[in-house]
């Protein structure tokens, strides 16, 4: 009988111990981020849109250290984002958030392209500054019950010349 009770409190023992385990667990790795090596979480992605302006073939090179173009699908869903506002060109009510009604280049995950189609065109995947050619230029609505172009909630989409120097969106690495 005693061997009985001793595999019992044994057995209840460990049931307690996995409870507690569980519940200390949970939150191990909620929120955590790795972008490789040992760094730790560093919280929102940052985003921003260049101060400055660049023909299409400049585009690719005109994000700031440790941030690059951003494909449109990168900060399509700005709450998840943190807008740089150091780095980035701002509006007097920008407030801590991007500016709005100012378009600028974004990369669209398309073969290299110069037509008239927003979300393909790229100007020949950025190597071009034709007066011809068109890229994907986005930015947030400065109307919010008229908008100017083709809506890709929240941003605006439109076709830019490429020899018209714009922003560019950039993101974090």
């Amino acid at each position: 009988m005693t061997k009985l009770k001793n595999s019992l409190i044994a057995f209840a023992g460990l049931i307690l111990l996995a409870g507690i385990l569980a519940v200390l667990l949970q939150g191990v790795g909620h929120g955590q981020q790795n972008s490789g090596g040992n760094s730790p979480a560093r919280g929102p992605r940052k985003y921003y849109l260049t101060a400055t302006l660049h023909k299409a073939n400049e585009a690719l090179t005109a994000c700031a250290a440790d941030y690059h173009m951003a494909s449109f699908w990168e900060i399509h869903d700005p709450s998840n984002l943190r807008y740089d506002t150091a780095l980035g060109f701002r509006r007097r009510d920008s407030g801590s958030g991007p500016p709005a009604g100012t378009a600028g280049w974004v990369r669209t995950g398309w073969d290299a392209d110069e037509s008239d189609l927003p979300g393909s065109s790229n100007c020949n995947a950025w190597t071009s500054d034709s007066p011809f050619g068109e890229g994907t230029a986005v930015n947030l609505p400065r109307l919010w019950r008229l908008t100017d172009g083709p809506v890709i909630s929240p941003w605006i989409s439109a076709g830019e010349l490429c020899s018209e120097p714009l922003r560019v969106w950039c993101v974090q690495d």
